[in-house]
């Protein structure tokens, strides 16, 4: 029978052998002969191999010419995220030594700083989500890398945001980051989606100004835009049973009634009271990250809305050029009186085991 030349058949074909191959097997055929080495060295070759690995969305991967990242070609973006790939299965092969997990959590938390590292985290969330019996002790080091790896990233970008000079933005992104790391692992998809469902919020409330008084949110008209908030985060909504995930993709704001966010009376001492994207989807939440969605949605809304610390209660509130507003997390609004500036009875001594007594004269406290 007569040999079959390699020219014989078309590169496609070639294309599609080599594609179903491990990465190793390629270069070792690389080595056969110059022909299968031109192959090894096709594009659209490691174009295959990277959708096959690790996927990529449609818009990428329908034309050779679209490679991701900074890299030329579609082998350079295959090696960097093998390297990546390779780094990650190491560190975490290192974790199984008590005498080397100290280095492994270092070098992770390094890898978080370069530019590749949403590459390793995703590797690692796969692996923390597998249910492969064969890959039980990568699943359980997966999660102790990445738990601690965003435990350190989410400390050091609270630390920056702390340092940072004041934005409004920053009492969000803190929220934000107190939930990832409360619950590292679980978080991270539900915060992604809260800033773009804070946006479509204000983005209601706005609509709602608009269809109401026009231009609402001039001085004179800032105690009717605060209805209008207050209507849409705490009122009830309106011909529906069944409200909805805030947070899912294609979740529509409702046009009339509100969103029905209220106190967790019940279950104040939860754990997700404290995570604005769980408070966001149970639509329930503790006076702290309630005011924190108000301030959100009332600054998206061009409504100046402030954060008062007091004991044992956490206030929003607004400046009106007669009064101001404040809103407790769990009660109703009131009204507050301009307060004069509180006045000591009896300085501070320094001989006494407590602080002097303090007259505070602010009728809204009396």
């Amino acid at each position: 029978m007569e040999a079959v030349q390699h020219g014989e058949l078309p590169v496609e074909i070639w294309t599609t052998a080599f594609s179903h191959c491990e990465a190793d097997d390629i270069a070792n055929a690389a080595a056969v002969c110059r022909f299968w080495r031109h192959i090894t060295k096709t594009d659209s070759l490691w174009r295959r191999l990277y959708a096959k690995i690790w996927g990529c969305v449609q818009d990428t991967c329908s034309e050779e010419g679209v490679v991701p990242g900074n890299h030329q070609t579609w082998y350079s973006a295959y090696q960097a995220r093998h390297l990546v790939r390779s780094a990650v299965l190491k560190n975490l092969e290192q974790m199984v030594w008590p005498m080397r997990r100290a280095q492994a959590f270092e070098d992770f938390f390094k890898m978080s700083e370069r530019s590749d590292w949403d590459q390793a985290e995703a590797q690692l969330r796969d692996l923390t989500a597998s249910e492969d019996p064969e890959k039980l002790g990568l699943s359980y080091f997966a999660d102790e890398a990445l738990t601690a790896t965003l435990h350190e990233t989410t400390t050091r970008t609270m630390r920056s945001l702390l340092e940072a000079q004041y934005e409004w933005r920053n009492m969000e992104r803190g929220a934000l980051i107190i939930s990832q790391m409360m619950n590292p692992v679980g978080q991270v998809n539900m915060c992604s989606r809260v800033p773009l469902v804070l946006d479509n919020m204000g983005k209601e409330v706005m609509r709602r100004m608009r269809e109401q008084e026009g231009a609402a949110h001039q001085t004179r008209g800032l105690h009717a835009s605060l209805r209008v908030l207050n209507e849409f985060l705490f009122g009830a909504e309106e011909g529906a049973s069944d409200r909805g995930d805030i947070l899912e993709v294609g979740y529509e704001m409702p046009r009339r009634g509100g969103l029905g966010l209220e106190g967790n009376v019940d279950e104040y001492y939860c754990q997700l009271n404290s995570c604005i994207g769980a408070v966001l989807r149970r639509r329930k939440g503790i006076p702290i990250t309630l005011s924190v969605v108000y301030y959100a949605v009332g600054w998206r809304c061009g409504i100046p809305i402030e954060m008062v610390g007091m004991p044992g209660h956490f206030l929003a509130k607004a400046r009106l050029s007669s009064f101001r507003i404040a809103r407790h997390g769990l009660d109703r609004l009131c009204r507050l009186p301009p307060c004069p500036r509180p006045t000591t009875v009896a300085p501070f001594s320094c001989q006494s085991t407590c602080p002097a007594p303090c007259l505070l004269s602010c009728p809204a406290w009396t």
